[in-house]
């Protein structure tokens, strides 16, 4: 058993770099990080500062986490002091990730659900999340879901496989696609999708 899980932690990696490397989640390259936080010494506009960390979050968590924490922990106060709820929502969920990686499964799971709470919420549709590309959304609506979706797809990619509880991987998953297809989000389908046929039985792997 424990050779299963190893294997399906295997097999997910190529999954997680892939997504983690993606530009339309927020990820930049060195010389992008370098001008963005200079950027953040003169910048007034708020969304475009929360856009900032987010970016800078993504680029420095891939190879140094307490980093990469600190951006995303900056995107929320700011989302919070402001309160815009759909900004929180994701802040909350990159710092879950992170959180995760640094091993703190407790906190990572706080924020997880805080994250589901407030995505989860239609009262929290806001058109001030349009400058966000994952969603590659037409409207605050598929904004809104695209992040729970995904807030679901990592939960079972990253936590509850990282607690070897394979179980709630896939409930999570299936969450996860079952949001991306009513909004139509390729990636989310996909990066479920792949998720779910890793850790299914061999017939229904099959069929994701």
């Amino acid at each position: 058993m424990k050779s299963f899980i190893k294997i399906c932690l295997f097999c997910l990696m190529p999954i997680l770099s892939m997504a983690q490397k993606d530009p339309t989640w927020g990820y930049v390259n060195k010389q992008q990080a370098d001008s963005l936080r200079r950027s953040l010494i003169t910048e007034k506009n708020d969304t475009l500062k929360m856009a900032a960390f987010r970016s800078l979050g993504f680029y420095y968590q891939a190879f140094k986490r307490d980093s990469g924490l600190f951006f995303h922990e900056q995107q929320l106060a700011l989302s919070t002091k402001l309160n815009m709820k759909l900004w929180q929502a994701d802040s909350y969920s990159q710092a879950a990730n992170v959180l995760n990686g640094l091993g703190n499964l407790m906190k990572s799971y706080e924020y997880f659900s805080k994250a589901i709470k407030l995505a989860g919420d239609e009262k929290n549709e806001s058109d001030n999340w349009r400058p966000w590309t994952f969603s590659n959304s037409e409207n605050s609506h598929d904004a809104r879901i695209s992040i729970l979706a995904m807030n679901y797809m990592m939960m079972g990619l990253n936590l509850w496989r990282n607690v070897c509880e394979l179980e709630k991987s896939r409930v999570s998953l299936q969450e996860g696609l079952k949001l991306g297809e009513s909004i139509n989000n390729g990636k989310i389908i996909y990066l479920s999708s792949r998720g779910l046929a890793i850790i299914m039985s061999p017939d229904s792997s099959l069929l994701f």
